[in-house]
Parts: structure tokens; sequence; C-alpha cells
């Protein structure tokens, strides 16, 4: 196993081929190649508008949430020079983020949850803000259904993004992440 300081935030990290993208708050995107996983070797820094808090790769694109409340759209056709394509201010860090085929949901803490359609990644729009119960902290989406951490699972059907319909509430006292393993739903919770 290797490891890397990136003097600064390591906040969230992804993959893509032989290259690792790690969302390094003010530091932006820090690209490391890992051919040799043990020696990961930093080939990259892309300057992020806002500290980057997360990253989420669905190719050819990166989707990386900032603090200071946006998503940035890179291409990375060329992963070694990502373009940026696309952005869309929203009101509240992004502290957590999924996509699911053109739609991302971004976890906004006290903004909750809002859902933004990425079919142009040139030109994305806000779909719908969902308020969330307590400080929405994390979020997994299915094709129909969407997770948020938000002190509990509360679970959403978003078959129409624009218009999600909530499905019902798993209380799990403080959950702040969530992940999906289908058929099941794992939240990190604690005190």
């Amino acid at each position: 196993m290797g490891h890397f300081n990136p003097h600064g935030t390591a906040a969230a990290v992804a993959s893509h081929a032989n290259h690792v993208y790690m969302a390094a708050g003010d530091s932006g995107l820090i690209i490391f190649d890992v051919t040799q996983p043990s020696v990961p070797r930093p080939v990259a820094i892309v300057p992020v508008r806002g500290a980057a808090s997360d990253i989420v790769i669905e190719p050819p694109y990166a989707y990386v949430g900032t603090q200071k409340g946006s998503l940035e759209i890179f291409d990375l056709t060329a992963p070694l020079q990502p373009q940026h394509v696309g952005q869309i201010d929203v009101s509240g860090r992004v502290v957590d983020l999924a996509i699911h085929g053109h739609t991302a949901y971004l976890a906004c803490l006290d903004q909750g949850l809002i859902i933004v359609d990425v079919q142009r990644p040139q030109s994305p729009r806000i779909l719908h803000r969902w308020s969330t119960s307590s400080a929405a902290t994390g979020v997994s989406a299915d094709a129909n259904r969407v997770f948020i951490a938000a002190d509990k699972i509360e679970v959403l059907d978003v078959t129409r993004p624009e218009a999600p319909v909530h499905i019902r509430d798993h209380y799990v006292q403080s959950a702040y992440g969530i992940a999906l393993l289908p058929p099941y739903v794992l939240a990190a919770a604690g005190t």
C-alpha cells in the first residue's frame, strides 16, 4: 500500500484507468499515476474553483463538489489534462455527491439535497432542492431511489428527479455517511 501527503486536506478519491484523482481541498484536484500502486506518483494538479470536497467519476467526466458551494465538471478524455467543461453554483457546501445516469445528487449540509441535471455537462441545471430534517452529510443513489444521511436515512423516489417523493425514513442515530451494496444500505453513524 502506498501513501502520499497532499499538504492539505485529502477529502475524497476516485479512480479512472491507471490514475487516482484526489479532491484535495484548496490544492484542487491532484492526479496520481498508480501503475505501481505501492508508489503513487503525482503527475498533475488541476485548480478547482472553491476547495474540492468530493469527487465522483462517471467516464468521461469527473464531478467535483466544493466547499464554496459548486459542482465543477471536468472532461477526462485526456486523463492527465482534465478540461473544465461546466459548473453550477448551489447554495451550500457540497460534502458528498452521487451520480446516477444524467443526474447528480449533492448533500449540502443545512441546504439539504440538491438535485442537478448533468445531461449537458456544459450547462448543468438544478432540478430540485429537497429540505432534509437535519444537515445532509451523505448521499447514494440507484436507478429510482436516493438515500440521504441526515441524522437518519431519508429515502426518496427519484423516478422523476425534478419531483422527488418521500418513501420512508430509517432511524439510524447520528447517520452521517451512506453507501449502497445492493440489496443493502450501509450507514456510517456515531456520536
